[in-house]
């Protein structure tokens, strides 16, 4: 997919721009413990290619879970987007590619579906 960089390191939208959404979502457990979600989203609407990145992570202590979704558009007909979760966003991940055109006069969309690590749940979602 398109939106690493030539190192293979994702592309941050951060670096360059400040979010455009900030959420943190806590809790106070019966046993004291805090628990929560924090949402941060970016998005970079006015570039060549258009992007929003969305990171969710969870706030416990212990937790390093973490969701990462990436979508841009690459061209007028082409769009790209990826999403990874689990701890620090690298035990799962779904990527796609949809490309929108002409074949033979009609209208056509092709969309590219990958997703080499998923919990078998969501396989057997997609496969079916």
């Amino acid at each position: 997919m398109n939106f690493l960089s030539p190192s293979g390191q994702l592309k941050f939208l951060g670096d360059k721009t400040s979010p455009v959404l900030a959420v943190i979502l806590r809790a106070v457990q019966n046993d004291k413990k805090l628990a929560g979600f924090q949402l941060v989203l970016y998005s970079d609407w006015y570039s060549s290619r258009p992007r929003i990145q969305v990171f969710v992570s969870n706030i416990t202590e212990s937790g390093r879970w973490k969701l990462c979704a990436d979508a841009s558009v690459i061209t007028s007909h082409k769009a790209a987007a990826y999403l990874k979760w689990g701890k620090d966003c690298r035990d799962y991940k779904i990527s796609t590619e949809i490309v929108t055109g002409r074949f033979a006069d009609h209208p056509a969309v092709q969309m590219k579906l990958e997703w080499s690590k998923v919990p078998s749940r969501v396989k057997a979602i997609a496969q079916w």
